[in-house]
């Protein structure tokens, strides 16, 4: 990981709360708070933070509706999600965990296991962040390596040289182009699979 300290926006209506746990990870994090999820939401679109710590029980919006929607927001979906609620019930958590959140922990927290689960969530997502890049290269690739093989084939079908691929190996001919077909007089059925030293001395 670089230097760079992960940044996590961390919303809960009860400031206490934020402060409580913004100091014990200050020295390994950058924490943003908002205590309503509309505040939470426009900083989580303007500074697209690394993780986002999510209270449940709050007025005006719940955490529910604002996991619901960052996870359906393009930009604000890959954000892992972290609920913190004193709700502790098995279907709570269920529904939080059906919204698209990736890990539900409940209070009263336990600054060292939030600390170790965020931590391991960040590096879940560098991780992913590192193979989307691959991958993104190798379609990149994929892609050019089409566009030249679109380019060649154009320029060999429709050359008006008589052109022939041959197998360096058996002497077979795999490929002509129509100039050849039409020079030769063969059909490609024809052509495909002689041998080059049945038609060239």
């Amino acid at each position: 990981m670089t230097n760079k300290k992960a940044l996590i926006l961390a919303i809960d209506d009860t400031p206490a709360n934020l402060f409580t746990l913004g100091g014990a990870l200050a020295s390994e994090f950058d924490l943003q708070i908002a205590t309503s999820g509309e505040t939470g939401l426009k900083l989580a679109a303007e500074h697209l933070p690394d993780l986002i710590l999510l209270d449940i029980m709050m007025p005006d919006m719940d955490g529910y509706e604002v996991c619901q929607r960052l996870k359906t927001t393009p930009a604000l979906k890959h954000i892992p999600v972290i609920f913190l609620s004193a709700l502790s019930d098995p279907g709570s958590e269920m529904k939080g965990l059906a919204l698209g959140a990736a890990d539900y922990i409940t209070k009263p927290i336990s600054v060292e296991i939030a600390r170790q689960r965020i931590r391991n969530l960040l590096e879940r997502e560098q991780l992913r962040g590192v193979l989307e890049a691959q991958l993104i290269e190798r379609q990149r690739v994929q892609a050019d390596l089409l566009a030249s093989e679109s380019r060649f084939r154009y320029f060999f079908e429709k050359n008006s040289s008589v052109m022939l691929l041959i197998d360096p190996t058996s002497g077979e001919i795999k490929e002509a182009n129509e100039a050849a077909l039409a020079y030769y007089g063969y059909s490609s059925k024809q052509l495909i699979g002689m041998p080059i030293s049945e038609i060239n001395t």
